[in-house]
């Protein structure tokens, strides 16, 4: 039994291999003197040349349908049988797609306490795939990335290379994505902030206590000396003022 190299021929301009054929087929022969040993050692580089006429539809060769064309091509030995059964391959046609860039914030890894202040720029914000039909006619027509990077802390500028499929089956173009946004880290803080009073009666037979609220919040860490807490207006509406305990929601 010898190896017997093997090459399909066929129209290759706008196809892909998605499943390569075997590069030789096994088969059993008999000879004797230098001709064999030659081939039993692979001497003879020159593969077999098997012509596919249809190669979207063909999807196998049985093994004993090309018996002809093996015994020709080892015209020096006698060819016995084919010993592989069948040889398989998925040969499809190229085709390309438009997709839209989407990246998800939610999936985007920040470190403790920072948050994103800028919308996501993606550019370009759409890519075309080129690949083999059966995967070209089940896409969407969106494409997701995620970052590489985890707890991100710093304004984020980079090129994220589009990796989603086996490369080696699919391109895109272009490969490359630029995303770039802002980050920044938040505080907390606490402040006593005054209650205004609103539709109180003016004689002050109603009044509140107490007149101040502790106010909890986040800000951005560049903003902590020039916070406009002046700004902050809690409210007390005296038409809200539960009767059956006095009590009033604020605002």
């Amino acid at each position: 039994v010898i190896k017997c190299p093997i090459e399909l021929s066929y129209e290759k301009d706008s196809t892909i291999e998605v499943i390569n054929p075997p590069r030789n087929v096994q088969v059993n022969v008999s000879g004797v003197g230098w001709d064999l040993l030659k081939q039993s050692l692979s001497f003879r580089r020159d593969p077999l040349l098997i012509n596919v006429e249809t190669p979207i539809e063909t999807k196998r060769i049985a093994g004993y349908t090309i018996q002809p064309l093996i015994s020709q091509h080892l015209s020096s030995l006698n060819l016995n049988f084919v010993v592989t059964d069948t040889i398989y391959f998925d040969i499809q046609r190229l085709r390309k797609k438009k997709l839209f860039v989407y990246l998800d914030s939610s999936k985007i890894s920040l470190k403790t306490s920072h948050q994103i202040i800028s919308p996501l720029n993606v550019n370009p914000d759409s890519v075309t795939i080129t690949g083999h039909e059966s995967l070209i006619t089940s896409l969407n027509d969106t494409l997701s990335v995620q970052l590489p990077q985890d707890e991100i802390d710093n304004n984020y500028s980079e090129k994220i290379y589009i990796d989603n499929f086996d490369l080696s089956l699919v391109s895109f173009s272009p490969s490359e994505i630029d995303i770039s946004f802002s980050v920044s880290e938040y505080v907390n803080q606490n402040t006593d902030l005054e209650i205004q009073l609103v539709n109180f009666p003016m004689d002050s037979s109603a009044y509140l206590e107490p007149g101040t609220v502790l106010s909890h919040f986040s800000i951005q860490e560049e903003m902590q000396d020039n916070f406009p807490y002046s700004e902050f207006v809690i409210i007390a509406d005296f038409n809200n003022v539960n009767p059956q305990d006095s009590t009033v929601n604020i605002e």
